[in-house]
């Protein structure tokens, strides 16, 4: 039998919340929320287990507000010139918290997500990201080999997955059947309230401001990284959408033709989620053993050239083709001198 919410798993993920956020279309903020709880602890947490043993996720606790904040010194007549935030339900936001707990759970439990996956994880982040990237790039340079760093960027990731897609990797990770019963609940008949009142019924995208939107994309990435078995040559790995590809070769010459079955895989995935990347803001770099890089490999996205750069910039730190990251520490040396 699948275990209910207890009482200090629920006080837990209430002590995590964040004060003094704005209440969804309740009205509750966290503050009333947290009063009701201690009021009455059992029937508070009995709410929520009908929830789970129901396999219900009510409709009012769906419904998310969107404000539209201005970005600081941008054209206010430009709708890119916004931040759009969603106000959801805490009540909302609270069941959410617990069946994304549970699903981590469940899934590192179980090993169920490629250990190139450092976005969204315990124990794992852009420290151990950015040294696996560089341990590559200094063997590389060790065996005299040229390395190929290309990153891919994703139009609108997050926004663009099917519903029906998450609910099929839900079961194909073999999530617990009342778990994924709420997840379909949480999936389905969302609406949001824009500024004028209208409402906007949607069924794509992770939802925003959703603790389980991370882990959600973090299964949809799963499915292109289980593509890649580790090898000595290449290194596919990712921090939540921003994927790299490392290609080492004793000539620049080769990667040509190593990155293309690799691009092509990139590209089946993309379509199977109805994702795009965007050639345009995809780049490569090499890392060079010689003083001077003599030849630009074809690299293709799309059937189109990817572009070349003299720099990357990935998890805030600049990579440079000589990896001494002096471009990197002489932005730093501008911000501090414009500061």
């Amino acid at each position: 039998m699948y275990p209910e919410f207890t009482v200090n798993e629920v006080k837990r993920c209430i002590g995590k919340m964040k004060r003094g956020k704005a209440p969804g279309e309740d009205g509750f903020s966290l503050e009333i929320i947290e009063e009701i709880f201690y009021a009455d602890r059992l029937w508070f947490v009995e709410i929520l287990n009908y929830c789970l043993r129901f396999g219900y996720f009510p409709r009012i606790w769906k419904e998310s507000r969107i404000v539209l904040i201005p970005k600081a010194h941008k054209d206010l007549s430009s709708f890119e010139s916004y931040m759009p935030i969603c106000l959801l339900a805490i009540w909302g936001k609270l069941l959410d918290k617990l069946i994304t707990h549970r699903l981590v759970n469940h899934l590192e439990t179980n090993n169920l997500l490629n250990e190139r996956q450092y976005g969204f994880r315990e124990n794992l982040g852009t420290i151990t990201a950015l040294k696996a990237v560089n341990n590559f790039i200094l063997i590389a340079k060790n065996e005299k080999q040229v390395t190929c760093k290309i990153s891919l960027d994703i139009k609108n990731a997050f926004n663009s997955i099917k519903w029906a897609d998450l609910i099929n990797l839900l079961k194909k990770y073999r999530t617990p059947s009342k778990l994924l019963k709420v997840f379909n609940s949480f999936l389905k008949d969302r609406t949001v309230i824009l500024n004028n009142g209208d409402r906007w019924n949607y069924n794509i995208g992770v939802p925003q401001g959703s603790s389980s939107g991370p882990i959600l994309w973090l299964l949809v990435a799963n499915e292109v990284l289980e593509l890649f078995s580790e090898q000595e040559n290449l290194l596919v790995h990712a921090f939540a959408d921003d994927f790299i590809i490392l290609l080492k070769a004793s000539t620049s010459y080769r990667f040509t033709e190593l990155s293309k079955e690799i691009m092509l895989k990139f590209e089946a995935w993309a379509t199977k989620f109805n994702l795009v990347f965007s050639e345009n803001k995809s780049r490569y770099i090499m890392f060079k053993v010689k003083k001077t890089v003599t030849h630009f490999p074809g690299i293709h996205l799309y059937g189109k050239r990817i572009s070349y750069a003299n720099e990357l910039k990935y998890l805030g730190i600049v990579f440079d083709p000589n990896n001494s990251f002096m471009i990197h520490l002489d932005r730093i040396q501008e911000k501090n001198c414009a500061a």
